[in-house]
């Protein structure tokens, strides 16, 4: 039993050092590759009828071959 619980102890503290150490770098890894030479285009910048506070925004993204784009979200 007590050598069960040692195991235990040691795969908990593997775990968590691969996800403080290992994660990270994976991350910077994609960093890499992140080419950020999209050429973009405001087409619209206006506000929205009949919606105080907001508006639309249209944009033409030109991507050269290879592009890897970063994390993003869309509101909305």
């Amino acid at each position: 039993m007590m050598y069960a619980n040692k195991i235990w102890k040691l795969v908990l503290v593997v775990a968590f050092a691969l996800g403080v150490f290992a994660v990270p770098a994976l991350d910077a890894d994609a960093q890499t590759e992140y080419k950020p030479k999209a050429k973009v285009t405001t087409l619209a910048d206006v506000p929205l009828i009949g919606m105080a506070g907001r508006k639309v925004i249209i944009k033409h993204f030109e991507l050269p071959p290879g592009f890897v784009g970063g994390k993003h979200f869309h509101p909305g």
